[in-house]
């Protein structure tokens, strides 16, 4: 079992969101995507990588998906990462 889950949000992210997910996977095989409502290529992006794929509606803010996100893994922690973001 893992014990580590990377959670990645997404809003029209295809720009970022293979590089995010490739930087994601150095760290563990357990990757939660939550998009919220894109209308891009971000999740035909996604369905190339080995990640589980949530929808979210969209709103002004992206805490309501923060805490969507963080009661969705099974793993004892969490790292929260935003798709322009990188793990190095």
């Amino acid at each position: 079992m893992e014990k580590i889950t990377v959670i990645i949000y997404t809003h029209n992210e295809e720009k970022n969101i293979n590089d995010c997910l490739e930087s994601a996977k150095l760290l563990t095989d357990k990757i939660i995507l939550i998009d919220m409502e894109s209308s891009d290529k971000t999740l035909e992006i996604a369905k190339g990588h080995k990640v589980s794929v949530l929808n979210f509606p969209r709103s002004n803010y992206v805490e309501p998906a923060r805490e969507f996100g963080i009661k969705q893994p099974k793993t004892d922690w969490v790292f929260i990462l935003d798709a322009d973001e990188r793990i190095t």
